[in-house]
C-alpha cells in the first residue's frame, strides 16, 4: 500500500476522532440539542470502507454515522452545522445527528430506525444497475440491525435479482447493553446465514484498518464478477456509551471490550504506531497533521456558531419531492 494512502486514512481516522470528542465536549455544554451516537473506536471501518468508493458512489448509513459521512467525503462544516440545527448544515438545520444526507458527497441518507435504511440502499442499487451507472453502493449497519427481519429478506431480495450491494455490518458486540449470547442462540451462525441468502460473506478486524481496507476491495471485486450483493461483518469496539458523551464501564456489561482492551486495540493508535514504525512519516509530521485538522475543527463550530437557524416560514421545505 503507497504510503500517500496509509497517510491520508491515518489523516481521515484522526479528524473523524477529534470532531467527535469535540462534539461530546459541545454536547455537554448544551450547545447540541440533537441526540447523538459517538463513532469513537470504530474509524477504521468507514475509512477503510470509503476508500474504496469514488465520490459518485452511493453511501447509506444509520444512527451512528457521523464518521460514514466524513469518510465519505462529507463537509465538515456542513457536518456541525447540522448538529447544531443550523440552516447550513447539510439537511438544512431539519435532521440532526440521525439524519444526515449531502447527495453532493454521495451519501444518501441516515436513518434511526435500525435496518429501516437497508432496504432504500437496496433500492437505489437496483435502480443503479436498471440504469447502467457502474455506482457501488454502500450501507452500514450494526449488529442489532443485522437481526432484523428487513435486513434478512433485503439481502434475499437483492441475491434473487442480482444487486451488487455491500451491507456493511459494524459488530460493536452490543445492541445498547445487550450482549449477542441474550439475543442468539448458540448454534447461530451468522456466515452460513448469509451464505444461505446466497450472498457473499467476509469477515474484518475493524479495529485494523488494513484488513478493513483490503477485505474491502475484495469484497467489491466479486459483488462485481459475480452480480451477488456482500457482506462484510466488521468486528469492532465502540469507546463510549450507546448514546451521549459518557463512558459506561461501570454498568458492568462490558466484558469481551474493557477499557484496556478497548485502549490496547484501538485503531488510530495502532495505525499510528505502524506509521512510525514502518518509517512512513515522523512523530512530528504527524504532530502537524493533526495541528491542521484542529484548525478545520474550530474552523468548523466557528461557522456552525455564526450559522443563522432555518427561518420558521421556509418549514414545509423539502418535506416532499420537488
Amino acid at each position: 500500500m503507497e504510503k500517500k494512502l496509509i497517510l491520508n486514512a491515518y489523516t481521515q481516522m484522526l479528524r473523524i476522532r477529534l470532531t467527535e470528542e469535540r462534539l461530546a465536549k459541545e454536547y455537554i455544554e448544551k450547545n447540541i440539542r440533537s441526540f447523538v451516537h459517538f463513532y469513537v473506536g470504530q474509524e477504521a471501518v468507514a475509512v477503510g470502507i470509503c476508500m474504496n468508493l469514488s465520490q459518485d458512489d452511493y453511501v447509506f448509513g444509520n444512527h451512528r454515522s457521523h464518521g460514514h459521512y466524513l469518510a465519505k467525503g462529507g463537509n465538515l462544516n456542513k457536518l456541525i452545522a447540522e448538529l447544531f440545527g443550523k440552516s447550513t448544515g447539510c439537511a438544512g438545520g431539519r435532521g440532526g445527528s440521525m439524519h444526515i444526507i449531502d447527495k453532493s458527497a454521495g451519501f444518501m441518507g441516515s436513518i434511526s430506525i435500525l435496518a429501516s435504511v437497508v432496504p432504500i440502499a437496496v433500492g437505489a442499487a437496483f435502480a443503479a444497475k436498471k440504469q447502467g451507472k457502474n455506482k457501488k453502493c454502500v450501507v452500514f449497519l450494526g449488529d442489532g440491525a443485522s437481526e432484523e427481519g428487513i435486513f434478512y429478506e433485503s439481502v434475499n431480495f437483492a441475491s434473487l435479482f442480482k444487486i451488487p450491494i455491500l451491507f456493511v455490518v459494524e459488530n460493536n458486540l452490543y445492541a445498547v447493553m445487550s450482549d449477542k449470547s441474550v439475543r442468539r442462540s448458540e448454534s447461530f451462525d451468522f456466515s452460513k446465514v448469509i451464505n444461505g441468502l446466497g450472498a457473499n460473506y467476509y469477515k474484518s478486524d475493524g479495529n485494523n484498518f488494513f484488513d478493513v481496507y483490503n477485505t474491502t476491495k475484495i469484497a467489491l471485486k466479486e459483488m462485481f464478477e459475480t452480480m451477488k450483493p456482500s457482506v462484510i461483518e466488521s468486528v469492532t469496539f465502540r469507546h463510549m456509551c450507546h448514546s451521549g458523551p459518557v463512558f459506561d464501564d461501570e454498568i458492568g456489561y462490558r466484558i469481551q471490550d474493557d477499557w484496556d482492551t478497548r485502549i490496547k486495540s484501538c485503531p488510530l493508535r495502532n495505525l499510528k504506531d505502524n506509521i512510525i514504525t514502518m518509517g512512513i512519516a515522523s512523530p512530528d509530521t504527524l504532530n502537524k497533521i493533526e495541528e491542521k485538522i484542529q484548525y478545520e475543527i474550530d474552523d468548523a463550530f466557528r461557522f456552525a456558531y455564526e450559522s443563522p437557524f432555518p427561518k420558521p416560514e421556509d418549514i414545509m421545505e423539502g418535506v416532499y419531492n420537488e
